[in-house]
């Protein structure tokens, strides 16, 4: 049986109910692909099923000609002609994942290297119950949390958020919450989205640090049975945050 490092590069079934983690416009699939450059990410290409591949590494995106370049020197098992890739990689613990078209080999900066067509979609999966981000400290959202016993009414910000749950940043003190708690009846503010009504399941406390602002600790909460329609804003936020930070990297 395979490894779970081993079973993570391998490719994504089509059918695994993942259109919404794919990123389809060129700005943010140039972007991605950059970053896997840039950090000379490993990448494993798929040339058939999962035991016809080769590892290789992007070289350079040509957006100009549509186009990018992949390592294919001695040591790696580059197909010489066209054929159909899918190619898996990482980019800071995420997993990304994209079919193209390879074009052959040319020569680029004294080396032997692959060019292929760049993919018109890229499937961007995290390994947790959801994909989640860091929300922005000058915008970031809020959560209202009522009254409750001896706790009062708090808006507390939120440091990152994803379709299953958010990390609260509290200050010292407040609310007092302990891993377990259920805390029904929360608002939660997102920019540019309707205020969204949620129950928070307290999973665990952080201590201060933890939220990247000092003085500051962070709480992780579950979403309790999230409607439908909700986890959908969230995920539109979550998809406009990311794709902003995409830009920026561009």
């Amino acid at each position: 049986m395979a490894s779970p490092a081993v079973r993570a590069r391998l490719p994504e079934r089509p059918d695994a109910g993942h259109d919404s983690y794919f990123v389809h416009g060129a700005p943010e699939i140039y972007a991605l692909l950059r970053a896997l450059a840039n950090q000379e990410s490993l990448v494993t290409a798929y040339t058939g099923g999962p035991g016809d591949f080769f590892a290789t590494t992007l070289l350079a995106v040509v957006p100009d000609q549509g186009e990018f370049l992949m390592e294919a020197g001695p040591g790696t098992a580059a197909p010489s002609g066209p054929c159909d890739l899918t190619l898996v990689g990482f980019l800071d613990n995420v997993k990304v994942q994209f079919e193209c078209t390879a074009l052959g080999t040319i020569g680029h900066a004294g080396h032997r290297a692959l060019r292929a067509r760049m993919p018109t979609r890229v499937l961007r999966l995290q390994r947790r119950e959801a994909f989640r981000v860091s929300t922005p400290i000058l915008r970031a959202p809020l959560c209202h949390l009522p009254a409750a016993g001896l706790r009062p009414a708090i808006s507390v910000r939120v440091a990152d958020v994803s379709c299953g749950g958010i990390a609260l940043a509290l200050r010292s003190g407040e609310p007092a919450v302990q891993p377990g708690d259920v805390i029904p009846d929360c608002v939660l503010e997102l920019p540019g989205v309707a205020p969204i009504g949620v129950t928070l399941e307290v999973r665990h406390v952080a201590p201060k640090g933890g939220a990247g602002v000092p003085g500051l600790r962070t709480c992780g909460c579950r979403f309790a049975d999230l409607p439908g329609p909700a986890a959908t804003q969230v995920q539109r936020y979550v998809n406009a945050v990311e794709r902003e930070r995409l830009r920026l990297r561009a």
